[in-house]
This record gives C-alpha cells, sequence and structure tokens, in this order.
C-alpha cells in the first residue's frame, strides 16, 4: 500500500515537472533535483535514510 501511494506521488511530481516550461524545468530540477525526491521515496520504501539511498546509488552507477 505504501508502494503504491509513493508511485502515484512519483507520477505526480513527473507529470506536473512536464506541463512546465523547460526553462522552469531546469531550475526546479537544479533546485530540488529528481534523484533527491526518488532517493526520498526509495528510502521510505524500504526505511532507510536518503543518504544511505544516495550512497549505494552511486555505487551503481
Amino acid at each position: 500500500m505504501l508502494k503504491d501511494l509513493i508511485n502515484r506521488q512519483s507520477e505526480k511530481i513527473e507529470t506536473t515537472l512536464r506541463a512546465l516550461p523547460q526553462a522552469k524545468q531546469e531550475i526546479i530540477t537544479k533546485s530540488y533535483g529528481k534523484d533527491k525526491l526518488t532517493a526520498n521515496a526509495l528510502a521510505k520504501m524500504y526505511n532507510t535514510t536518503p543518504n544511505h539511498t544516495n550512497k549505494i546509488r552511486q555505487k551503481f552507477t
């Protein structure tokens, strides 16, 4: 249930970003970053911290 909620919220964020002009999208992604949003969502899913999620992501990218 929580996983579904997080997925829905992520889709909503993506849709909202796409509706904005390109210049504003860039400002938002530079300020907040899609990765940060994703890291927060993943952290909630797996009961860990966003920092931990980002460290793991960096190892694999």
